[in-house]
């Protein structure tokens, strides 16, 4: 699993991620699985990475086969496509609330 779909997955399960210099902060932390706590572990620089100073389009424009959806009440985020076509049909399947 890459690190931006592993943060956006998490976000949109209703974690916050915060970089507070060298640390990671994760919201609420006490709801992680021990598989989660692990993934962090080994891959914490690259999530600091990730959503420090990162916008979601700075965030495509580094993943071009990401593409953003929406939860039912409203909540974006972003997930991989496994090809352009699928790309367009995630994008029309889920367009943006109005």
């Amino acid at each position: 699993m890459s690190v931006l779909h592993f943060v956006t997955s998490l976000q949109s399960s209703g974690f916050t991620f915060a970089a507070q210099g060298d640390s990671l902060v994760i919201n609420p932390a006490s709801q992680l699985s021990g598989d989660e706590r692990d993934y962090i572990r080994q891959h914490k620089p690259e999530i600091l990475a990730c959503i420090a100073g990162n916008s979601p389009r700075q965030l495509v424009d580094e993943y071009p086969q990401s593409i953003e959806v929406w939860t039912p009440l409203g909540k974006s985020f972003f997930v991989k496509a496994n090809s352009a076509e699928h790309a367009t049909n995630l994008g029309r399947w889920n367009p943006a609330p109005e």
